[in-house]
């Protein structure tokens, strides 16, 4: 490998200012130029909205809580996964960590069944969450909630779904740990009780990785935006929400007019926007900081170590049954979705699915097969994209790590150009759905009004969501790679680009499908950015026919046909998740 940096190693840096940074501050000129008014102006405007003000606490409160209470449940569950080698084991590790590639409108519509009258909780347990009857009505009463219910529904629903998060990073610390460790600890002072084990042991290796999990949490729960959308009903509306509804007309004014109806819209956009913007970018910056503070100085062991656990032991019978709860929590929506998909006017049918299949199910004059046909095309294109774009960038990194350790004089020059490729691509974490969605269409719409309805245009959202997730399966395998592979390659005169295709891509072989599969999940589902750019549209998804299709109750036929839609999406996605689970390996289990 050279010592010195390639012209081409700045084309990943080029594409993705061109195609994220450049885009998201025409918007920002656009809203500014339609509101006229200045950032801060259009901030403090914020505090004469009710709406959107609300749509700000709410968005705290509900992403503080989710994060809280994901991890009361998710931190003992990946511990005893982690700690203990179960019965079905390999089943409960891939059950707990199935919600994380499950799109967010599939979760929507499990819990939508769980929670709604006469749904699942009303018929075992008389719990009416959404008629705010009963207990509900009486928790309201007493903690002064309105349609508490609502908020009870939209908190399940974000621990469903962020509990795998939980587990991936969590888990795989634990089941590492050198049992040698373990036992010395024991017979230290302060590790001969339980008690002074969790904190002199347990606690100090774990804590930064809850606190991580947990700021991640936080940060997809105060960007909800599909289950915001359908369990939240009238009364709750996070920025995501707020956003996405009021900004229908936003950076849009006709010239000439008298009045600008898009100028309100415009300043809403605008503030939530950079508010939204600003309290993510904290709470990620926080969470890499977290990140440096993994201490590397625990002894990890190669393999996992995890003793099996007896039925007969101390607590066994205490511990399984919150597993077995915790998996029936986990597996009950996907069912109640599956139920559901052959439910019509309360008795069980297939005329749903044939009519599915038979392409008679018709709702904003396209099929069902259309919409899918859509995903479909738009997850490969997206693979086809994000993955060698994916892989340049990782390369980048691996060579200016590289020269960094060869050359010390330019070493801090190499490991900062190695961060802002790799920050640069997991940027659009940082970015919601909702936000990229209006990014690339506002910035499309101040070169070109003509292209807002152009089919590649949806595309370039779905690449941007799908990319940090690309980048963080392939780039730590990268770096994982044995050096001495391709001086081998050069021993026996393979020059460097057949080195790289030969010997390296090979090795990669299973980074690269795990990567495939993110992409084409995550594209599958993929919604925010679809509900601004595809609404009522030829190029719209399955996840749009869902939403579609849920929002007309008078249809007898609308919520089985979207719960078939949902089931599809549900299949697809569990199918990836068993590729990626059966192809990870030990030292690629943890994180995103």
């Amino acid at each position: 490998m050279s010592t010195k940096a390639k012209p081409w190693e700045g084309i990943p840096a080029l594409v993705l200012i061109l195609a994220m940074v450049i885009p998201f501050i025409m918007a920002w000129q656009r809203l500014y130029e339609v509101s006229e008014l200045g950032l801060l102006d259009a901030v403090s405007n914020l505090d004469s909205r009710r709406q959107t003000k609300d749509a700000f606490s709410f968005s705290l409160m509900i992403g503080l809580s989710s994060a809280v209470a994901t991890a009361l449940i998710g931190t003992p569950l990946a511990f005893l996964l982690g700690r203990w080698k179960w019965p079905a084991h390999n089943l409960i590790k891939t059950l707990s960590t199935l919600p994380f590639i499950v799109p967010s409108i599939v979760a929507a519509m499990g819990f939508i069944e769980l929670t709604r009258p006469q749904g699942l909780l009303h018929s075992l347990v008389g719990l009416d969450l959404i008629g705010e009857s009963g207990t509900i009505g009486w928790m309201n009463s007493l903690f002064g909630f309105e349609h508490g219910g609502w908020l009870l529904a939209i908190l399940l629903a974000h621990i469903w779904f962020n509990l795998a998060l939980f587990t991936r990073l969590v888990e795989p610390v634990v089941s590492r740990l050198d049992e040698d460790m373990v036992e010395q600890i024991k017979l230290l002072p302060g590790g001969q009780t339980k008690i002074s084990r969790i904190r002199n042991l347990w606690y100090p290796l774990l804590w930064p990785y809850i606190a991580s999990a947990m700021i991640l949490t936080f940060v997809f729960c105060f960007t909800s935006f599909a289950i915001i959308l359908h369990l939240g009903g009238f009364e709750y509306h996070t920025m995501e929400r707020a956003m996405a509804e009021l900004g229908g007309a936003a950076g849009i004014c006709a010239s000439g007019a008298n009045t600008c109806y898009g100028a309100s819209a415009s300043e809403v956009v605008l503030a939530l926007s950079s508010i939204q913007l600003l309290v993510i970018l904290s709470a990620l910056w926080l969470q890499s900081r977290l990140a440096r503070r993994r201490s590397d100085v625990w002894p990890l062991a190669d393999e996992q170590t995890r003793p099996r656990i007896g039925l007969k032991q101390k607590g066994a019978l205490l511990s399984g049954s919150f597993i077995a709860l915790t998996m029936l929590f986990l597996v009950t929506p996907m069912i109640l979705i599956f139920r559901s998909s052959l439910k019509v006017r309360g008795s069980f049918s297939t005329e749903a699915w044939s009519k599915a299949f038979s392409g008679e199910a018709i709702i904003g004059g396209m099929s069902l097969l259309d919409h899918l046909a859509n995903s479909v095309l738009y997850a490969i294109f997206a693979a086809l994209l994000v993955i060698p774009f994916a892989l340049l960038v990782s390369e980048v990194c691996i060579r200016a790590e590289k020269r960094a350790r060869d050359n010390q004089n330019s070493r801090v020059w190499n490991l900062r150009w190695s961060s802002f490729n790799e920050n640069l691509a997991l940027a659009p974490l940082a970015l919601s759905s909702v936000m990229i969605g209006y990014g690339v269409l506002l910035g499309i719409m101040s070169l070109d009004s003509s292209l807002i309805r152009s089919w590649w245009l949806p595309l370039i959202g779905h690449c941007m969501v799908a990319l940090p997730f690309a980048v963080r399966s392939l780039l730590q395998p990268m770096r994982n790679l044995d050096p001495q592979h391709e001086e081998i390659a050069a021993t026996l005169g393979l020059s460097p680009m057949q080195s790289w295709w030969r010997v390296r891509m090979r090795l990669l072989r299973a980074p690269i499908i795990i990567a495939m599969s993110l992409v084409l999940a995550i594209s599958l589902g993929e919604f925010g950015a679809g509900w601004v750019m595809l609404k009522a549209s030829e190029n719209a998804t399955l996840p749009m026919f869902i939403d579609a299709a849920i929002a007309r109750p008078f249809d007898r036929l609308a919520r089985p046909l979207a719960m078939v839609a949902a089931s599809i999406l549900l299949a697809c996605c569990t199918i990836l998740h068993l590729a990626v689970e059966r192809l990870r390996s030990p030292e690629q289990s943890g994180g995103l």
